[in-house]
């Protein structure tokens, strides 16, 4: 019997996605002082991801982190560039510093994140400092590099250490008893104020060519009060500055000699020439002396020093370079003459603030901007997010298009109590920002989370934020269905194929979806079972069809019963006749089984969502079924299958 209820489903689930606004949409928040809240717009909530002091599994066994207070930086690293499985990275700004990585992943089920395990990077070679050889320090910010390493920033150098230190009254404080030394271990670099580079998937620190023989700091990008960075898209061009209002506050590009190798590379600061221009003079940088006197040689150069750095990023819309200093209250910006070989600067100007200028935030209020922006990172249609840290402690929002002389700012969120919102880092289909809430008062109220969640902000925090749609325990997403598959099978040609086409009425986020083979046994216990093969799915525009075959048959399938379609090579498409593929949101359905549709030996027991069809199974059934909804079936058994 022939059913319209896939073709009805389909039109209702077009209209639901063309519904849905983006993470930007929202209506501005009132200005207003810190109170005991946190505040969101109506359309969007948050969930509690990871709470100070919490207990972590970590690989089965109970872990504490090791600094589970100030909680800054949380950068997500998607796993094959999904957005609903990745690790998250979170530093602690403190004495000494931490940073712990927890596996996450998006439960379709129930519309919420999981945390599967975490595990504290292992900085300190030996912890009881009975012989201290390496350690970090002030956590602070940081960034997330194209080929999907994190890094982390030390906001405190040996300089400062050693002249805290060197106060009697400190002599008992734990970082002068361990840290009291520029060079406390002898390998002939100053024990802090650097940039670090780490594994999430192994949760280690990256050891760099040359340096030390076990583990490296990025020497070779500078010493200075780290605060954030940005990596260029070409893996070789990274933009960073310092965080230090006392006349260090330097602006510097680092250009790596090879891409995705940051142990060496050429260092420049900004020096300015006139108030649109500047230009980038090259430091020493090859010796270990070098590398430790990068402050010293900017002050003999004359660079340019900004009341404290806290971030840069790079927009993906103008490819201008943009940096916020606290001290000012204003982000600027600047256009690099060429991100690796250029040396001079122009159009630089300021973006948003400064610290006393008003903006419209409605039709009826305005609020100051006040001082203290603090990190930066822009969605993808070039919005602006400004995590504050000083007179308001807002989320501001600066719309693509805002200038100073026509502004468009919001306020999107209000913290806590004393507190400061830090990280913000996207997920790449930029439905939802991952932050922290630092050192908020002890006495706020409490409040819960998207999921009832008891949380009283009285502590640091790590939250994942999201339009109310996408973060909900009742969550019916239409992305179930936004995909049709079809799988063929000639036995006489050993061709293999799966199609997969885009249904949805938008576009596909790379990474959205992925196809992972499976042995049908080891559907009994998948959460323990590795795939044979996973793919991830490109991008797809509306329509589009992707075609996925085998490599033993290069031969393109016969178009009057598959249509054209855009033609992948996969091992997923070399599958044997017991074999099960999956479409998942998560590469490998790691834990949680989010699994859109199956497909395979025996289907017709996950058959309820009407997303696929088999095309074929043996060498006498060819395809009989193009992607017009109007011609689906509705099949009751795998009996009819094979009809």
């Amino acid at each position: 019997m022939k059913s319209k209820a896939p073709l009805i489903l389909s039109f209702l689930l077009c209209a639901i996605l063309n519904a849905q606004q983006h993470i930007s949409e929202f209506t501005s928040l009132e200005k207003g002082a810190q109170d005991s809240h946190f505040y969101l717009p109506p359309s969007h909530r948050f969930q509690v991801l990871l709470d100070e002091d919490e207990f972590l599994a970590s690989e089965g066994i109970i872990q504490v982190f090791w600094s589970t207070i100030n909680f800054d930086f949380a950068g997500y690293v998607p796993i094959q560039s999904s957005s609903k499985s990745g690790y998250l990275s979170v530093n602690s700004e403190t004495a000494p510093g931490g940073v712990v990585v927890l596996d996450i992943e998006f439960d379709d089920s129930i519309g919420k994140w999981q945390v599967d395990r975490s595990k504290s990077v292992d900085f300190i070679i030996n912890p009881l400092f009975e012989s201290q050889t390496f350690a970090t320090i002030s956590n602070c910010s940081g960034t997330v590099t194209p080929w999907g390493t994190v890094i982390t920033c030390e906001e405190t150098t040996s300089i400062e250490t050693e002249a805290f230190c060197q106060d009697s009254n400190n002599a008992t404080n734990f970082r002068c008893i361990y840290f009291g030394e520029r060079d406390n271990n002898g390998d002939g670099y100053d024990d802090f104020g650097w940039a670090i580079e780490i594994d999430p998937v192994t949760k280690t620190i990256v050891n760099q060519p040359g340096g030390r023989d076990d583990k490296d700091k990025l020497w070779a990008m500078g010493n200075f009060k780290h605060e954030n960075a940005v990596v260029h898209s070409n893996s070789r061009t990274v933009y960073q500055g310092a965080d230090a209002t006392n006349g260090d506050g330097y602006l510097f590009k680092f250009v790596a000699e090879e891409a995705e190798n940051l142990s060496s590379g050429k260092l420049y600061v900004y020096r300015t020439i006139t108030s649109e221009t500047g230009e980038w003079v090259l430091l020493n940088n090859s010796s270990k002396a070098e590398q430790n006197s990068t402050i010293a040689q900017c002050k003999a150069l004359n660079a340019t020093s900004f009341l404290g750095i806290e971030d840069v990023e790079i927009s993906p819309i103008d490819g201008m370079v943009y940096f916020a200093v606290k001290g000012d209250g204003a982000v600027y910006r600047f256009q690099d003459s060429d991100a690796i070989s250029g040396t001079t600067v122009s159009g630089f100007e300021t973006f948003v603030g400064d610290k006393s200028t008003i903006y419209p935030i409605s039709a009826t209020s305005s609020e100051t901007w006040g001082s203290g922006n603090d990190n930066l990172v822009f969605d993808d249609l070039g919005n602006l997010w400004v995590a504050q840290d000083g007179d308001n402690n807002y989320i501001w929002v600066v719309e693509n298009g805002h200038t100073q002389a026509n502004p468009k700012v919001k306020i999107f969120a209000r913290t806590p109590g004393r507190s400061e919102p830090t990280g913000l880092t996207f997920s790449p289909d930029y439905r939802y920002i991952f932050m922290s809430i630092q050192h908020p008062r002890d006495n706020n109220s409490s409040q819960t989370d998207a999921f009832g969640s008891a949380v009283n902000f009285n502590s640091d925090v790590v939250l994942v934020l999201a339009r109310n749609e996408h973060l909900n325990n009742n969550l019916t997403t239409a992305d179930q269905d936004i995909i049709i598959s079809q799988y063929y099978h000639d036995e006489a040609t050993n061709s293999k194929w799966i199609e997969v086409k885009n249904i949805s009425g938008k576009v596909i986020p790379a990474g959205s979806y992925f196809l992972d083979l499976y042995d049908s046994a080891a559907l009994e216990d998948i959460a323990a079972t590795e795939p044979k093969a996973s793919q991830a799915i490109p991008a797809m525009e509306d329509g589009q069809v992707l075609l996925f075959k085998n490599s033993e048959s290069p031969a393109s399938p016969q178009v009057e019963y598959l249509g054209d379609a855009d033609q992948i090579m996969s091992a997923v498409s070399d599958f044997d006749g017991d074999d099960v593929i999956l479409i998942t949101t998560t590469p490998g359905s790691r834990k949680y089984i989010n699994r859109k549709d199956i497909l395979g030996n025996t289907p017709a027991s996950a058959w309820g969502q009407n997303t696929s069809l088999i095309r074929g199974g043996n060498s006498n059934e060819l395809p009989q079924r193009d992607f017009d909804p109007s011609g689906w079936i509705e099949l009751d058994s795998l009996e009819e299958v094979n009809q």
